[in-house]
């Protein structure tokens, strides 16, 4: 199990040093005047949503998403070359916002960074890894294989995305007001 939890370790470390370096490269060949975080400033530094059930309606849509996502690609038959991938992916993702943050604000842009993503994605990334393990831990295959304590730490690690959920719309506004 360490070292399965080494792996995954690995290949998002990978995923985000691979992101930071691309970012690194690309940044100086855009064109000029482009802003490459225009996105992110619209939505979470400018237009912070008031905390209402909408917007948590809307986040909890889109968070569910990428969860199950995570959950089938664990349920199939190759999970292990899936999540690595996956973990990979969101590796990538990850390094690119941090460059961008830090390329585009300057060292500003890593207190930015880091209010953006806290405290929900300290849930989230507990509840991926727990899906990782756990997805890497049975028997690879088709849903009969899960079991009830299977079942049982599927509901716990949703939980803990949706109390990822509730962070994220209704405490990171009041923490990107700071900033």
């Amino acid at each position: 199990m360490k070292k399965q939890t080494m792996y995954l370790i690995w290949m998002y470390m990978g995923g985000f040093v691979a992101g930071i370096v691309m970012m690194n490269v690309l940044y100086p060949m855009r064109p000029q005047g482009l802003n490459l975080l225009w996105f992110i400033k619209k939505e979470y530094l400018l237009a912070i949503p008031k905390p209402d059930m909408l917007s948590f309606i809307r986040i909890w849509f889109y968070r569910l998403e990428l969860f199950l996502f995570a959950v089938v690609l664990g349920l199939t038959i190759r999970n292990r070359f899936f999540l690595y991938t996956f973990l990979c992916g969101m590796g990538i993702l990850g390094g690119c916002l941090y460059a961008c943050f830090l390329l585009e604000f300057g060292i500003t842009g890593i207190g930015i960074c880091i209010a953006c993503l806290f405290p929900h994605w300290i849930l989230y990334g507990i509840s991926l890894l727990g899906l990782c393990l756990i997805s890497l831990e049975h028997i690879p295959g088709f849903v009969r294989h899960i079991t009830l304590s299977y079942l049982e730490v599927y509901l716990l690690l949703y939980v803990l995305w949706f109390a990822g959920n509730l962070l994220e719309c209704y405490i990171r506004p009041y923490i990107m007001r700071i900033f």
